[in-house]
């Protein structure tokens, strides 16, 4: 599909319907190239809890390189929105339509999914919802917690990925102060603060391989 010539969007009142349609297809259509795999029996679909640098990114990739799993992440839809010059409240719509839309093309394939986006209480409550057509899903909830000051220290030392917003500072600030997780909705609680990575993909494994034998 032939790519839109438009000049920076700075508010929804700038763009028409059409056009915002014809984005969120763009971007859908690239990013449905990654949700390759096999067809599960009975397939799993991975929520990850934690903010901005508790982990999620790299919990993701791992089970992607491990199990196959395919992996949708927001912060590569940021990536592309912000490619497109799309900013505030239009931003934050597109966001959560281009992720539900890739959720359904992944689902409706039977592949193990693993969603790189913090699972609050909210946003579960939505996918649990979204889900209700599929009940061959699984759904296993993982939180991730870190204290406040170690989550800055990994916002601020991290390495810069190609094609992918990586949370900042402000945004780890803005969520610390309007996102609630409830320890109950979660199968597996890891707190990452001194946690070494091969540790926390061996707890993960452990968790999920009755999961991926049954």
């Amino acid at each position: 599909m032939a790519i839109i010539q438009r000049p920076p969007i700075s508010s929804s009142s700038m763009i028409s319907p059409l056009e915002k349609e014809m984005i969120v297809q763009e971007i859908t259509e690239t990013l449905s190239k990654n949700l390759n795999g096999s067809p599960q029996e009975r397939p799993i679909l991975v929520l990850l809890g934690g903010f901005q640098g508790s982990g999620k990114s790299t919990v993701a990739h791992s089970l992607r390189k491990t199990h196959q799993f395919v992996v949708i992440s927001t912060d590569v839809i940021r990536y592309k929105l912000l490619e497109k010059s799309i900013i505030g409240k239009l931003f934050a719509e597109m966001v959560i339509t281009i992720s539900k839309i890739l959720l359904i093309k992944a689902v409706e394939n039977r592949l193990h999914i693993v969603m790189d986006a913090n699972a609050h209480a909210k946003r579960i409550g939505e996918i649990t919802t979204l889900l209700i057509p599929y009940p061959a899903y699984r759904i296993l909830k993982i939180l991730l917690l870190c204290s406040e000051e170690k989550l800055i220290q990994r916002l601020e030392s991290r390495p810069k990925l190609e094609g992918c917003y990586q949370g900042q500072i402000a945004d780890l600030r803005g969520s610390l102060n309007s996102v609630f997780f409830i320890l109950t909705d979660y199968h597996l609680t890891l707190i990452t603060d001194d946690l070494l990575l091969a540790k926390e993909s061996e707890k993960i494994n452990s968790f999920l391989i009755p999961y991926l034998r049954s």
